[in-house]
């Protein structure tokens, strides 16, 4: 086997809270065998990624590397050396992904390791290169012991978006108290739910009034709540129905610039995994986070004991 295969890849997929944890789990492989690590862009065009019908508008684009990452864009020729020929959505490989289940002849390559559920999966930490990296790997387990790494390479290219997102709190801070950031998640969510009303293609419905008044209520009267959204249209409906004292509202700023402002906040109110990430990325003492018990659709699986870590609330 030549050098040129002695990497991790990994393939990101999603929006940019999926993508930092994709990044995550492969750095910490990486960083742990003094090896590269790469990206597999494949899932984006030049429009962004697949949509299901109806939802083509709500299109995700790479993000990733707007922040200070330490890796660069795999090759075809690199990602088709370690990725299972028979990972695409052609049917040919549909069936032979269903024969897999009877014949062990035909099992995954030993380079393509793929996630098997969504929990935390303890095998992965033990991954050795050359190694190819799907799923979503949605939990801090997976790159714990290597915390500092990355959140120093989660600070954006620019240093200019954190240090006005700090002066920014710093200013609703001083004329209010603590700041709260309240993620409201809806985009393509409240799309597929009130106007397509299919929800197939969504990982859930778009975050619900009543868990973000209960949210609110955790915190006492005098915090000044920060609301973020995906879009003008988003930010209209959370102004015209949370109801909160001291409400202030996140417009015009990209993904980027609301993660940052996000992590910049006291306190925590999430919805979703972008806004798991500005949580996460806070680190300092006493900050408080209120995630949803209900994560995705309802039967869906999406089991969060190990998405959510054990000093956050749960409601």
């Amino acid at each position: 086997m030549n050098n040129s295969q002695n990497v991790i890849i990994t393939q990101l997929a999603g929006g940019l809270g999926n993508q930092l944890f994709q990044y995550a789990v492969g750095r910490r492989l990486a960083h742990v065998q003094g090896i590269p690590l790469k990206l597999d862009l494949s899932c984006y065009g030049p429009e962004g990624d697949t949509q299901a019908p109806g939802l083509e508008a709500f299109r995700r684009h790479v993000r990733l590397q707007e922040f200070n990452i330490s890796a660069d864009v795999a090759t075809s020729e690199e990602i088709d050396a370690l990725r299972d020929r028979h990972f695409g959505s052609k049917t040919s490989s549909r069936v032979v992904r269903q024969l897999r289940r009877f014949w062990s002849t035909l099992d995954w390559p030993a380079t393509h390791f793929r996630e098997r559920r969504y929990r935390f999966d303890p095998a992965v930490l033990g991954l050795t290169a050359p190694c190819y990296l799907a799923g979503f790997w949605q939990s801090e387990k997976y790159f714990l012991d290597v915390t500092d790494l990355i959140r120093r390479e989660f600070t954006p290219r620019d240093p200019a978006i954190q240090e006005n997102s700090r002066r920014f709190v710093e200013g609703l801070r001083s004329a209010s108290g603590p700041v709260v950031s309240v993620h409201v998640r809806r985009g393509e969510l409240a799309h597929a739910q009130n106007i397509l009303k299919n929800t197939r293609g969504t990982f859930g419905p778009p975050t619900g009034l009543e868990y973000i008044q209960r949210a609110i209520a955790q915190f006492e009267p005098g915090c000044r709540f920060l609301v973020f959204s995906d879009s003008v249209a988003d930010i209209e409906w959370c102004k015209k129905n949370i109801q909160a004292d001291r409400l202030s509202f996140s417009e015009g700023r990209t993904d980027v610039q609301d993660m940052m402002l996000m992590s910049a906040c006291d306190h925590h109110i999430i919805a979703s995994t972008f806004s798991w990430w500005g949580a996460w990325l806070n680190d300092r003492p006493g900050r408080r986070v209120v995630a949803p018990s209900q994560w995705g659709h309802p039967g869906s699986g999406m089991v969060t004991d190990d998405l959510i870590p054990s000093d956050w609330k749960m409601i």
